[in-house]
């Protein structure tokens, strides 16, 4: 594991503001000690918020673990009153499981941002919040109640925030977003829920990490740039808010997106579903009989009602010579054209190309061999075989298009997105040798 590193800390003096000046010319997160929250840092005692927020209902995430999956989703969503889960969260109770809020909107079907002013007026009237973003670029306000020992899984958001320690101690655990090769991701969050103590035969990159990390006072605020990933546990009964501002043009958001956590616009082309998936029509082979028109129907059945992706073992090879074939690069003598191979790779971005000639090296080892199939099965197998190679060039040139797109965001946000689409082309190219049932009467290719 790489060692951890120290977040910077600023302390104001008592005559000192927060401004934009001290947190957004920064790229990295930074603590701010000493600004002058009101009267929330005396007020804001379980007795006081449960007479406050009284029958108000709300809903919270459950769980008998401490360490909070949603990949996984190893808690529940319950609602309960307000005074209920300030209760339960600072005096515990005999169930031992783990309470959490993150506020929401008062639209019940998710489409409402939270806005501490608007639900928790009362609360609100106690905070001062500062002034660090023009009024017109807020988003959002998030009222967090957390019982003690609480562990929320890694991501990243794509608005700034920032996050203030009202009540109790936190341990807020960093990664850059230049690390997104090394944390796992799935989508906007890490695979990897210990951070501690990770399984590194599971996830060995992890370990290559770099990490920040700070601990969190009552009365301190931390700026958590766009696209940091961070972890976050609750050290005692925790109360937090959380403020989320738009730093980039304002067309470069989803409008639909209500947790400030959803991709920019020009980032979401190669994570659009579908992008990375195969086509829902698929040639019809129906015309094959017995044993290769059971193997076609069985595939087309697991890839459209199950997971719609790759689920061919010793597929790859069927798929990667078909492409060459199909690119001009490969002849069907099994000769290589190198010409036509190095056009074909200076068709991917820059960033993409070391990565598109391994797989490209992989393919040329068995080039000149034949497919280890049943000349029947083989033929029947290649209407599929074709279609799946479309899939993946068509998400080769996928991202192609997308890296053009990201010329729209900053330099470090393209480089971060750059870094997530090799994760989506790893995990796509990973699918066509994956595992999948076996038919004895159909043998498979051997790595």
């Amino acid at each position: 594991m790489q060692p951890t590193k120290p977040i910077d800390i600023i302390t104001l003096d008592s005559a000192q503001s927060v401004d934009e000046d001290v947190i957004c010319g920064r790229e990295e997160p930074v603590v701010i000690r000493g600004f002058n929250l009101g009267d929330c840092l005396t007020k804001w005692t379980p007795e006081y918020l449960r007479a406050k927020g009284s029958d108000k209902l709300v809903k919270v995430h459950r769980s008998p673990y401490k360490r909070l999956d949603f990949r996984r989703k190893n808690f529940a969503y319950e609602t309960v009153t307000f005074s209920d889960l300030v209760k339960h969260c600072s005096e515990g109770s005999e169930s031992k499981d783990y309470w959490y809020l993150r506020s929401l909107g008062e639209d019940p079907r998710g489409k409402d941002v939270s806005d501490l002013e608007k639900h928790f007026p009362d609360l609100f009237a106690d905070i001062c919040i500062p002034k660090v973003f023009d009024e017109e670029l807020f988003f959002s306000s998030v009222f967090r109640i957390t019982s003690p020992g609480l562990q929320l899984w890694t991501h990243y958001d794509t608005c700034h925030n920032i996050l203030i320690q009202v009540r109790g101690r936190k341990r807020v655990v960093f990664y850059p977003p230049s690390e997104a090769l090394n944390l796992y991701l799935d989508g906007d969050k890490s695979e990897v829920l210990d951070i501690d103590s990770p399984d590194l035969e599971a996830f060995p990159k992890f370990a290559l990490a770099t990490r920040y990390e700070t601990f969190l006072d009552e009365g301190d605020i931390v700026f958590i740039p766009a696209l940091w990933f961070h972890n976050i546990t609750a050290l005692d009964f925790s109360i937090s808010v959380n403020v989320f501002w738009k730093n980039l043009p304002l067309d470069l958001y989803d409008k639909k997106d209500t947790y400030g956590n959803k991709d920019f616009i020009p980032a979401q082309l190669p994570f659009t579903t579908g992008q990375f998936l195969l086509p829902a029509r698929v040639p019809d082979n129906s015309t094959c009989s017995g044993i290769t028109s059971n193997l076609f129907k069985r595939q087309l059945r697991r890839i459209s009602t199950c997971t719609r992706q790759l689920n061919l073992k010793g597929g790859h090879h069927c798929v990667l010579k078909c492409a060459m074939i199909m690119e001009g690069v490969l002849s069907k003598e099994g000769k290589i054209d190198q010409k036509l191979l190095d056009q074909f790779v200076d068709r991917f971005p820059d960033f993409l190309q070391q990565r598109v000639i391994q797989y490209i090296e992989r393919c040329r080892v068995v080039a000149a061999g034949k497919l280890d199939h049943k000349e029947k099965s083989c033929k029947s197998y290649e209407p599929l075989s074709r279609c799946i190679t479309d899939a993946v060039f068509n998400g080769f040139r996928t991202l192609d298009k997308a890296a053009g797109q990201l010329k729209n965001l900053p330099p470090t946000y393209e480089d971060f997105y750059l870094r997530r689409m090799i994760i989506s082309l790893e995990n796509r190219l990973s699918k066509i040798s994956a595992l999948a049932p076996r038919d004895n009467n159909v043998h498979n290719e051997q790595d």
